[in-house]
């Protein structure tokens, strides 16, 4: 039986090749020289095959060696036959003549056929058996060379690299069968792949497109054998980004060897726009699986019939390349009965949802190329191969090259129609050229991607692209679809056509709108050609320079829908560095409508009366001078941060808004009295330092979310807030003055996020317990609240850290949270449910009395130093002053000193006392660092025993002074039981320091395991002291029916250990 897998195919047509010979024959002369590899050779020459025999054999002279090697034979040969034998890897002189038969390959056309005669082909990808071998004795060789190391410690890389890629190639494995059956189906496949047309692919492509190949290449070839189903696989993608180099890479490499029957239909868009268009297909299609060019078609309809009767039951490869129209393919699927079982049908498209779901296809996504490979096809157009290293090696070209490259954002026909057009150029064109494509991309691209624009099913879809390319890539997808829907857009059926036109991308994890640059410059291009020398009649302006000329000259037209500007950027192409050609030649123009001044900072109001559809306006830093009267009216989003005025005018037009974004403002306030905007759902005024207070919301029945954030002398939110019923987002971190809030924001029923971070309150309000729907509630660095008594029941998500004056948390806010929420809470010595520090003697009896301790009176003069072991001394700038200083002033405190205390901490009871070793009573005693398994007793004796808890004894010193702020610097013990695989990670909420670096501190835990341990398990105890240093570490075993007894002697003195040893 015969075993194919992959001919590896990577270039052009072959038939064309001046080649000197059909085949080079590479074998090892002493295995199959004589036998198989001669009968081969004389049915190659049967077949009318002109064949060069490669053999290698050690014992060749050194000069006939390099000339066989290197010879052009190889160069000049359509396909190379590599015959693997058992010792093929043992001749040094076939490993050198397989480098180099790799090394053409790559940069000629050549086809590789690896033939594996009674040996693996795993064992060359693995380098195991007779080939590890082998490749194993070269090495010792090479170790007794004392000269050239480095020389053949390359060479003997280079061979494991050729062996494993050649095995990548596979190619036919002799499966006990007779040699000449094996033989005959060897020039079978050479006879198809030498006389068929292959596919042009320009050679730079060849090595780039191998990655991207794979999984198609895969697809194909997975049960091709043994599938009884026709499969599709839409290989989709935006224009220029590789889709048909792609199919013609797969289409070579499968050509003629899995399938009887292999097509490759290219253009079908543009065929099928001509008249007849879709009859020329079908004759395309018939001739070749009929083999005859002349073939007549008078009607669809016909053709349909006589492709059914040609295909007849065959295994078909058919590849329809730049399909755009769903109907071809239908047509042709409908036509399933009539392939036979495993047969392939590729399809490339612009247009991810091209097919019904029904047909059950598969769909492959062609990415942008790596940067690597980016770098590679790029170089290769612009430097070429010849002068690649020395012009790349330049500093300068280096720089021109990462920048174009960049700009390119890896699409494929963007680096080799830039790269080309700057081949031989000077750095001054280089520098030129790049400065132009900054403002006016490649016609060539452009036209390419703007197909994709064109082929959108209707104005809807082309008008959402515009207004996303200009402005709302990398923003919000939620934040868009709420603004475009406002504006007659139905947002989400638009994204998903242009999705699936590969024109826009959702990044999945932050849910961002995203957009190849390329395709952005596209759509922004399209805009520009409205009106190229007046941009006033543009319908979107997003170049701050032209909105700002603009506006300077009131040329702004009714076309104009939406306006960017940033003075900052105005002011730094002013001040910092000159315009481009392109752009200065831009500006010129329209400053000569502005009488050649200066330019200024401030516009007038009255530039904005002809703009009545003006739905978009973002302003950065810009001054606007003059009654707002007649400002457009139909504004759906007013962006404008560092908006100059105390108060929004009166007459601003703001009826029809949905969100204003006013941050770094210099509001004072909103605006005076009642305003009605029924449609504002978003309100931002972050950063506005001067605002004093919040107006009367009460107008604003729809506001979702009110972002105040570091408004730093803000001091009241007002009463009106408890209008906002349909509020959910409430964000008021870092108001510095922010004293209290109204207790009518208790009645904001669907309020689910509510941020108050950073900020001076001391108390929440009682009645915040009814916001059912709160799910997430921020008060981190809150550092004057000392309690938590009420929460809503529903809340999951709190941020409590940094609250350095809280002592409690009531168990209704306490409810699923553990101590990583109150990160540097110091005072925290209660979060009912989770943990509770309190004095020794309140702890019961038999608590105490599983610790050893009966005899209270020493234990309650004795005082330790004790920290919260959440500390982390990073706070980031971003809090206030305030915050910060408490904070910085929480870690210049020394530890807290208390009587001996008791904690309890996720039902562990634990405390610290001064101490040096572990006390005598506990049965297993550790000092060692080795880890410790402590296996349960099991006898028959004591086998109905039940076990009630073990109490571990862990004591460490401190050699140093501790310094450590860090979440989990305390010690902490892990307990596993390796027979049930049961594990725990204790850190502690509160940790003892010992009085010095002389002194040790003995931590005592007992922990009520019950059930979960058994007699006979085996258990693993670890004490880790983290800053400390170990001293040892104890265990007991407590049985449910065992009397406790008083262990504790005051005296001694223990410390901890990470151990592990058979009990």
């Amino acid at each position: 039986m015969t075993t194919t897998k992959q001919l590896a195919y990577d270039d052009q047509s072959f038939n064309n090749s001046k080649g000197s010979y059909d085949v080079f024959l590479s074998f090892k002369c002493d295995d199959t020289g004589k036998t198989f590899t001669d009968h081969l050779s004389t049915a190659l020459k049967q077949a009318g095959f002109c064949t060069f025999k490669g053999g290698g054999c050690d014992d060749i002279d050194e000069s006939r060696r390099e000339e066989n090697i290197n010879s052009e034979s190889i160069q000049e040969s359509k396909m190379c036959i590599i015959v693997f034998s058992q010792n093929y890897a043992s001749s040094g002189w076939c490993l050198d003549q397989l480098v180099s038969i790799l090394e053409r390959k790559m940069k000629f056309a050549c086809m590789i056929l690896p033939i594996f005669y009674h040996i693996d082909p795993s064992n060359l990808r693995k380098l195991k058996g007779s080939i590890g071998e082998a490749l194993d004795r070269h090495e010792e060789k090479f170790k007794c060379t004392r000269h050239e190391k480095e020389y053949w410690e390359d060479k003997l890389k280079k061979w494991k690299n050729a062996l494993s890629q050649v095995a990548d190639l596979a190619g036919m494995v002799l499966q006990n069968q007779h040699e000449s059956t094996f033989i005959k189906k060897i020039i079978n496949v050479i006879s198809t792949r030498l006389s068929r047309p292959a596919l042009y692919i320009a050679s730079c492509s060849i090595g780039i497109h191998r990655r991207a190949c794979r999984p198609i290449n895969s697809w194909v070839q997975a049960d091709v054998s043994n599938n009884s189903n026709i499969e599709i696989l839409l290989v989709c993608g935006i224009g220029g980004i590789g889709k048909t180099t792609l199919a013609k890479f797969v289409y070579n490499l499968n050509f003629g060897y899995y399938f009887e029957i292999s097509c490759f239909l290219a253009n079908i868009r543009e065929t099928s726009k001509l008249p007849n268009g879709l009859i020329t297909l079908q004759k395309q299609l018939l001739s070749i699986l009929l083999k005859n060019e002349k073939v007549k078609i008078s009607s669809v309809d016909e053709g349909i019939i006589k492709i059914r009767n040609a295909l007849c039951y065959r295994k078909v490869l058919l590849v329809l390349d730049d399909v755009d129209e769903p109907d071809l393919v239908e047509a042709i699927f409908d036509m399933k009965d009539w392939f036979g079982f495993g047969s392939k049908i590729i399809v490339t498209t612009r247009h991810k949802s091209l097919l019904r779901l029904q047909l059950g296809h598969e769909v492959h996504e062609v990415g942008i190329l790596y940067t690597i490979e980016a770098n590679e096809l790029f170089n290769f157009h612009a430097f070429g191969h010849e002068n690649i290293n020395q012009i790349s090696e330049d500093k300068c070209y280096k720089e021109y090259s990462k920048e174009v490259i960049e700009w390119c954002g890896g699409l494929p026909l963007a680096l080799q129609v830039i790269g080309s057009s700057l081949a031989g150029k000077s750095k001054d064109v280089w520098r030129s050229a790049i400065e132009k494509l900054r403002d006016i991309p490649t016609n060539k691209i452009v036209d390419k991607l703007r197909l994709s624009y064109e082929l959108l099913e209707d104005d809807h879809d082309q008008n959402l692209f515009l207004h996303l390319s200009c402005f709302f890539v990398w923003m919000k997808k939620d934040f868009v679809v709420r603004i475009l829907d406002k504006c007659e857009f139905y947002t989400l059926v638009g994204l998903q056509n242009l999705i699936d036109r590969s024109l826009v991308t959702i990044d999945e994890y932050v849910n961002d709108i995203r957009m190849h640059q390329l395709v952005r410059d596209m759509g922004r291009d399209i805009v520009c050609r409205e009106a190229p020398t007046d941009p006033g009649k543009h319908s979107r302006l997003w170049h701050h320079t032209i909105s700002y000329n603009v506006l300077r000259g009131k040329t702004g037209t009714e076309s104009v829908q939406g306006m960017v500007l940033d003075m900052r950027m105005i002011k730094k192409e002013k001040y910092s560095s000159p315009l481009s050609p392109v752009r200065q030649k831009i500006s010129t123009a329209w400053s000569t409508k502005l009488g050649n001044s200066s330019l200024q900072d401030s516009v007038k109001t009255d530039a904005f009366e002809k703009m009545h559809k003006l739905q978009f306006l973002r302003f950065n830093k810009v001054q606007v001078n003059g009654s707002y009267k007649n400002f457009p009216k139909g504004l759906r989003w007013l962006c404008w941060s560092g908006f100059p005025e105390e108060c929004i005018p009166s007459e601003f037009p703001m009826r029809n808004v949905v969100s204003i974004d006013m941050r770094y403002s210099s509001l004072k306030q909103l605006w005076n009295g009642y305003k009605f905007l029924q449609y504002l759902e978003i309100l931002d005024l972050s950063h506005s330092y001067e605002l004093i207070t919040t107006p009367d919301l009460s107008g604003l029945p729809n506001l979702e979310k009110l972002i105040l954030e570091h408004c730093t002398k803000l001091i009241n939110v007002d009463d009106t807030i408890g209008c906002l019923q349909k509020l959910i987002l409430l964000n008021l971190k870092d108001c510095q003055k922010l004293k209290s809030l109204p207790d009518s924001i208790c009645i904001v029923s669907l309020l689910t996020r509510l941020n108050l971070e950073g900020n001076p309150i001391s108390n929440l309000p009682d009645s915040i317990k009814n916001l059912t729907r709160l799910k997430y509630i921020g008060i981190s660095y809150c550092t004057n609240i000392k309690r938590l008594d009420w929460l809503p029941s529903n809340l999951s998500g709190l941020n409590a850290s940094g609250c350095i004056s809280l002592e409690k948390v009531a168990s209704n806010c306490a409810k699923g949270y553990p101590v990583e929420g109150y990160i540097n809470c110091n005072k925290l010595i209660e979060v009912e449910g989770v943990f509770k520090l309190e004095p020794l003697e309140n702890a019961g009896a038999q608590v105490l009395a599983f610790m050893g301790i009966s005899n209270l009176q020493p234990m309650t003069s004795m005082m330790v130093s004790l920290v919260f072991g959440r500390m982390t001394n990073i706070v980031g700038k971003k809090y206030p002053s305030f915050v910060r200083d408490d904070v910085a002033s929480l870690f210049s405190l020394s530890p807290n000193k208390l009587p001996s205390q008791i904690l309890y901490h996720c039902g562990v009871f634990s405390t610290f006392l001064p101490g040096e070793s572990v006390p005598n009573w506990f049965s297993y005693k550790f000092t060692d660092a080795a880890d410790v398994y402590c296996t349960l007793p099991n006898n028959n004796v004591n086998s109905h025993r039940v076990i009630n808890g073990l109490s571990i004894c862990f004591v460490y010193k401190c050699p140093e002074a501790y310094t450590n702020v860090g979440l989990y610097d305390g010690p902490a013990i892990w307990l596993r039981n390796q027979t049930k695989d049961l594990n725990w990670a204790f850190y502690p909420a509160w940790f003892g320091l010992p009085e010095d670096d002389q002194s040790g501190m003995m931590w005592l835990s007992y922990w009520k395991v019950e059930n979960l341990f058994q007699q006979g398990d085996v258990i693993e105890v670890m004490g880790s002291p983290q800053f400390a240093e170990f001293k040892e570490l104890g265990v007991k075993i407590f049985y449910l029916d065992e009397q406790t007894e008083n262990y504790y002697d005051s005296n001694v003195m223990m410390s901890s250990t990470k151990s592990k040893q058979a009990i």
